[in-house]
């Protein structure tokens, strides 16, 4: 995929990302400001049935008559009443308009009045009047002192019924005017609501407000199943990016591998076949036949290249192999030394250096594996060819065999330049090659040998690890279940 394509589509992408955080969040200021003015007005509704409620137990005191107190419920507690009493008292906002109500309670009836004028010049409000048929002044006193404490107790009341936890404060007017009464509001206060006033004591004729110090949190509690569904829809849509994302990556890189394994694998392929053809051809013109010794060097490099170039196509041959359920392989008794000198002796011959060392550490006792023998060498060929392409310098190849916990443990150790911490993890996947400085490889290859190498360990239920430190070499350790210990568990 070319560079501008992808650049676009991260742009898309960022752009859709984007689009839909603001439109989550328009859409929860949307959602904020609603469940606002719905709180609100549900407190306000709140505030106003408490003052409408302690109205009616202010009138219904004293009254024994259960006719009495049923007519005063009908009219005061209603909810014509409620839009009445709204209704007069959002009058306030004419101009030079005073009101006043009077209430007159009988043994048989309920008069109520309420006068409207409108003026030029302010007057000063009148005191609402309630007359009872033959009040005492017990009666007066004992509303006086109830009222506002019914008052409070209906607003904390209800404020808990609806779940309402935070601070709220309240403030007593006298009826018409800003002058408080009382209030146990702190001067400093934050006023977060504030409600309208309301009379809750026609008696004295006095006005309740409540303060509330944050509505905020309220809000968003009643919104939380909202905004945790918004930031669930966010992290799944950026989730699904990301896969989308790195899966393209992985294809890019795919589709760059698979292009360079094709270079690559060109110019391998070429290789030994051009060397063959220079072979043959310098046999035939300077006819060496008469010459057996430089015939026979001529031979064994024909030979040399034609195992390299079989080695090469096997390995391309089983790339399908080893992704499958892998190759079917003929298992023998296999001594893994003898193996490993007879790798080491072929490899020999494409040594360039006359200082170039394979060293082999002798072991006094033979160890024995169950595997195939074909696998088993190009697992040993190519390790070591590893180590004779990536070095620097003279070669210093360290081959060791051990038996360790019912295990073969078969180490090759270099000089070579080393592998960085964080390629180690990936040279053993396809087409994986460690960057070279500039980008460009001095040294060819496909990327498949080391893959190629764990792929067959673990057809053979061995293992394969890599230590190594940039500069200081690599040490591939293969480890393969002893051909004793499977007889022991066989047994």
């Amino acid at each position: 995929m070319k560079v501008g394509r992808l650049n676009f589509i991260y742009i898309l992408i960022a752009i859709a990302i984007i689009m839909s955080t603001v439109l989550q969040i328009i859409w929860l200021q949307q959602l904020y400001k609603k469940q606002r003015v719905q709180i609100i007005n549900e407190m306000e509704h709140l505030v106003r049935s408490s003052a409408q409620e302690n109205v009616y137990k202010v009138l219904a005191v004293g009254r024994t008559s259960l006719r009495e107190k049923t007519r005063i419920e009908s009219l005061f507690l209603s909810p014509q009443w409620e839009q009445l009493y709204l209704a007069a008292g959002n009058m306030k906002s004419v101009k030079g308009l005073t009101w006043y109500h009077s209430i007159t309670i009988r043994d048989d009836s309920i008069h109520l009045r309420l006068d409207f004028t409108v003026t030029d010049h302010l007057q000063k409000p009148k005191k609402p009047v309630s007359v009872y048929t033959n009040p005492t002044d017990i009666d007066i006193k004992t509303n006086d002192s109830l009222s506002l404490i019914s008052m409070k107790s209906s607003v904390a009341k209800k404020l808990q019924m609806a779940g309402i936890s935070s601070p709220a404060y309240f403030r007593i007017y006298r009826h018409g005017t800003s002058k408080i009464i009382s209030s146990d509001a702190p001067a400093a206060v934050s006023r977060a609501y504030v409600s309208k006033r309301y009379s809750f004591n026609l008696e004295q004729n006095y006005d309740y407000q409540l303060i509330m110090t944050d509505i905020f949190s309220l809000v968003v509690y009643q919104l939380r199943f909202y905004l945790v569904s918004s930031a669930l829809m966010l992290v799944l849509i950026c989730a699904a990016f990301y896969a989308l994302l790195r899966l393209q990556l992985q294809q890019r890189l795919f589709a760059t591998a698979k292009l360079d394994f094709t270079s690559n694998m060109t110019h391998e392929l070429k290789t030994p076949i051009a060397s063959i053809s220079v072979a043959l051809q310098a046999i035939k013109k300077f006819s060496l036949f008469n010459d057996p010794l430089t015939l026979q060097n001529y031979l064994d490099i024909g030979e040399t290249e034609l195992q390299r170039l079989n080695m090469m196509i096997d390995k391309v041959l089983h790339l399908d192999q080893t992704d499958g359920p892998g190759p079917l392989l003929t298992y023998q008794l296999f001594e893994v030394q003898a193996g490993l000198e007879q790798v080491i002796c072929t490899m020999r011959l494409q040594l360039t250096n006359p200082d170039d060392i394979i060293f082999l550490k002798p072991s006094i006792e033979p160890y024995f594996v169950y595997g195939d023998t074909v696998f088993l060498t190009n697992i040993f060929s190519t390790l070591i060819e590893n180590a004779i392409k990536y070095s620097k310098g003279p070669l210093m190849l360290v081959i060791d065999c051990t038996l360790q916990r019912g295990k073969v443990v078969i180490s090759f150790k270099d000089n070579g330049p080393g592998i960085e911490k964080m390629y180690q993890d990936k040279v053993f996947d396809r087409f994986f090659r460690v960057p070279a400085q500039g980008d460009v490889h001095d040294v060819k290859g496909f990327g498949l040998g080391l893959h190629y190498v764990k792929e067959m360990v673990k057809q053979h239920e061995g293992d394969i690890s890599l230590k190594s430190d940039a500069g200081k070499g690599c040490t591939f350790i293969v480890t393969l279940p002893s051909a004793d210990q499977l007889v022991t568990h066989t047994s």
